[in-house]
């Protein structure tokens, strides 16, 4: 009897949330409906938009914040931001809750919003930006690939300019803004840019400079790490296998063998490192 009860319990909660209405957060604004304040907080991962929203309703609802929603800084000189994770939160009749959204700048040649700083949110026209967003949701990404990607779409600039980690996101990011923008897209040297592997690397840097990669890797697989001017392409420096130091299937890298004295400072380098002969992965490297 306790057992049916539960059940029942069960189900008529989820029938209730089923039945609780969905509104996307710019036309619940538009209707009265809720309350929302929007705030800078800087945060890792791009969780730095620090939203408040009240239930002005007698009934329950459930608020869906879109990717590509466009927030306004109150501030002229600071980067508006951009949705780049859709999520939602559900309120009962009257409640107010706290949400942390996950949100990119898309104006790089403004500075960064002062923090508890707040924003409006407005009409995004750009239909070009809501898409990329939702190409960004759907591959879980909030890394240096999808804000570089952002800022070259929002400011219509090169979209060769985009880089990160992952070779073949930042490429699939490259064919979609250079396909908006109608500008040439430069794969990596040859062509050959990227070999997708089965797990991919899960990248750490600990104290002491030493990227650490956690993937499935075969002893007889050949390792380099390479150093390239981002302006030229111009590789400066290869760091053979031998000085690569493979254990237990973990890669690691010591980044102070690629610290040189002629290295610019306050410049970026792109490292890559290859894997047989193609590069696996790509990171920005800044020299301070």
């Amino acid at each position: 009897m306790k057992t049916s009860l539960c059940l029942i319990c069960l189900l008529y909660g989820a029938n209730c949330i089923a039945n609780i209405p969905r509104i996307q957060i710019e036309n619940a604004l538009a209707n009265h409906q809720i309350n929302a304040i929007f705030s800078y907080t800087q945060a890792s991962h791009h969780k730095s938009i620090q939203t408040v929203i009240k239930n002005l309703s007698s009934s329950p609802i459930c608020i869906d914040v879109q990717p590509g929603t466009l927030l306004e800084s109150e501030f002229s000189s600071a980067q508006n931001h951009l949705i780049t994770k859709s999520d939602s939160i559900i309120l009962k009749p009257n409640e107010t809750k706290s949400i942390q959204l996950t949100g990119m700048c898309c104006e790089q040649n403004d500075e960064c919003p002062p923090n508890r700083s707040s924003f409006r949110l407005i009409k995004n026209h750009r239909k070009d930006l809501i898409r990329l967003c939702k190409i960004i949701d759907s591959l879980h990404l909030n890394t240096h690939e999808s804000q570089t990607a952002i800022w070259a779409l929002a400011d219509k600039t090169n979209p060769n300019y985009i880089l990160g980690a992952d070779s073949a996101i930042v490429m699939l990011l490259r064919n979609y803004v250079g396909q908006e923008l109608l500008m040439k897209v430069e794969p990596y040297k040859n062509s050959v840019y990227v070999k997708r592997v089965s797990v991919s690397p899960t990248i750490v840097f600990n104290n002491d400079g030493v990227l650490m990669i956690d993937s499935l890797i075969d002893t007889k697989d050949i390792f380099t790490l390479e150093l390239y001017s981002e302006d030229t392409d111009r590789k400066i420096q290869t760091i053979a296998h031998d000085r690569v130091y493979v254990y237990m299937n973990t890669l690691n890298l010591c980044l102070s063998n690629i610290r040189l004295n002629h290295l610019v400072s306050n410049s970026n380098y792109i490292v890559r490192l290859k894997k047989n002969g193609v590069v696996n992965k790509e990171w920005l490297y800044v020299v301070g």
